[in-house]
């Protein structure tokens, strides 16, 4: 059935929160890099060390498969 034509016209409900007139201003930025001189000083000495060892059984099996081709 359609709506009467001499009913008023339907109302918007107010939203429950008012939107704010201006917008605060973005963080400043902040660096998002470290050297990696801090980064491996960061670490504790054993993972350091397992670092090393992978680092160096890499290395060796990258020379063993060069050297078999």
């Amino acid at each position: 059935m359609p709506p009467d034509a001499s009913a008023p016209p339907p109302r918007q409900l107010p939203l429950p929160y008012a939107l704010p007139t201006a917008l605060p201003p973005p963080p400043p930025p902040v660096p998002c890099w470290t050297r990696p001189e801090q980064v491996w000083r960061s670490l504790p000495p054993e993972v350091q060390q397992q670092i090393r060892q992978t680092w160096l059984r890499v290395l060796r099996e990258a020379i063993t498969d060069g050297c078999k081709r």
